[in-house]
């Protein structure tokens, strides 16, 4: 039992030991001096450490063409097994942006928000590419959802499950509702379900335990316009979901919600 506890234990601190060396390389060689380094998702596959990141250049107010870069290292940034750029025009990151990896097998996507603006109309959303051969080619880029939001540090959560069923959830203004999609089949098609009727005044947290259940906190305004912390809750992998109050009566600057979590 003491060794089967040492080998998780060193197994634990090695993840912990190349995801730190990944941040390092991502904040000191990758993104250079004329750009914003705005967000980044690392994970760990095999020995390998896999990094998505976005980056905007500061003073780019007129012609938009930011970017989002996915890279694979196994000697921690020496060389890359995989070290793609892709340059969206009229595409704008923003300080917080996030961007998300998911791994299944050989698939890899990333999901990130932006906020596209064309002819100055501005148009933000929640966008995917995927690759099936481990970051080698990959697929045009894919409008998930519409989020028509007012401000620029929108975020969403992401999780999948044993099946390889990837879910997210994401609010949005028009109409005021939290909405959860998710897909069976690596991302090729998606399912959209309106989880119900409400303002949401802060980030959405997704928490994916080990028994079959999803639950979405966020803040939100009831009826007396006073925060409150709301749960959604599926017992189902997703399918149903029910939702009560949690903690009623909060200041919007009062509480802040975790990093996304495993029970």
């Amino acid at each position: 039992m003491n060794k089967i506890i040492l080998i998780l234990l060193l197994s634990f601190v090695s993840i912990f030991s190349q995801i730190e060396s990944a941040k390092r390389l991502l904040g000191n060689e990758i993104y250079g001096d004329d750009m914003i380094f705005t967000s980044y998702d690392i994970s760990t596959k095999n020995n390998d450490i896999v990094m998505a990141w976005l980056n905007s250049f500061e003073n780019n107010l007129t012609a938009y063409t930011d970017t989002l870069y996915f890279a694979i290292t196994n000697d921690f940034g020496d060389t890359f097994t995989q070290y793609h750029s892709f340059s969206f025009v009229d595409f704008k990151f923003y300080k917080n942006s996030t961007v998300k990896i998911i791994q299944n097998g050989d698939n890899s996507s990333i999901y990130f928000y932006a906020e596209e603006i064309i002819n100055n109309i501005r148009n933000n959303g929640i966008y995917y590419l995927s690759s099936n051969d481990n970051g080698a080619t990959w697929s045009d880029i894919t409008k998930l959802a519409k989020v028509n939001l007012l401000f620029s540090n929108y975020r969403f959560d992401l999780f999948t499950n044993e099946n390889g069923t990837v879910s997210f959830a994401y609010y949005k203004t028009l109409p005021n509702a939290v909405f959860y999609q998710y897909s069976n089949d690596n991302g090729t098609t998606w399912t959209e379900l309106k989880l119900n009727s409400i303002k949401v005044t802060s980030d959405i947290t997704a928490v994916q335990s080990n028994n079959n259940e999803y639950r979405i906190y966020f803040l939100a305004e009831n009826n007396s316009d006073v925060n409150e912390l709301r749960e959604l809750l599926s017992t189902d992998n997703g399918a149903t979901w029910g939702e009560k109050v949690i903690m009623p009566y909060l200041l919007e600057d009062s509480f802040i919600l975790g990093k996304r979590r495993y029970i």
